[in-house]
């Protein structure tokens, strides 16, 4: 194993305790090789509760494909989410590790549509860029390794502060 091999190990004490104690093994594994992973039935009824998703890891939607705002610091996400819900922004990114707390709307047009393409497949969406077709090619995923983006659920807002902007 390569170093430190502590992490990169995990002892299993023979064929007869692996054959009886499979999922036991199975979910150790799964925990120490893929810390990140999480059952899609339950982070789909996370999200369905918290009527935000998240769509982008270490990074965040480019200038160009909408304006961002300055929130008020917060202690979690949901805090965050309610900030920008309530000020109209559909998206929004989180800070986490350096930048844990720090808060930012976006304006970005977040049609249901687009919400649940997201849902069904959440891998790397491309960004809304605020307008209802035409993005521009520099609308991109900025990486900043320090912040999160998420978008919240249209149904659950009232008007979006993209419903007033030049689409």
């Amino acid at each position: 194993a390569s170093q430190p091999w502590p992490t990169n190990y995990q002892r299993i004490p023979g064929l007869p305790a692996l054959k009886n104690n499979n999922a036991i093994f199975v979910q150790k594994l799964i925990v120490k090789f893929c810390p990140d992973s999480m059952s899609p039935s339950l982070r789909g009824a996370r999200d369905n509760v918290r009527q935000y998703i998240l769509i982008h890891e270490d990074g965040w939607a480019s200038d160009e494909c909408g304006e961002w705002v300055d929130m008020a610091p917060t202690k979690n996400k949901d805090d965050c989410a309610r900030q920008a819900r309530e000020a109209g922004f559909p998206g929004f990114a989180f800070g986490h590790d350096e930048r844990f707390g720090e808060c930012w709307g976006e304006t970005i047009f977040v049609t249901q549509a687009y919400f649940n393409k997201i849902v069904l497949d959440p891998q790397n969406p491309a960004p809304a860029c605020g307008k209802t077709s035409g993005c521009p090619p520099n609308c991109a995923w900025d990486f900043t390794p320090y912040v999160n983006s998420y978008v919240i659920n249209p149904s659950s807002m009232g008007k979006q502060k993209a419903d007033t902007s030049n689409r």
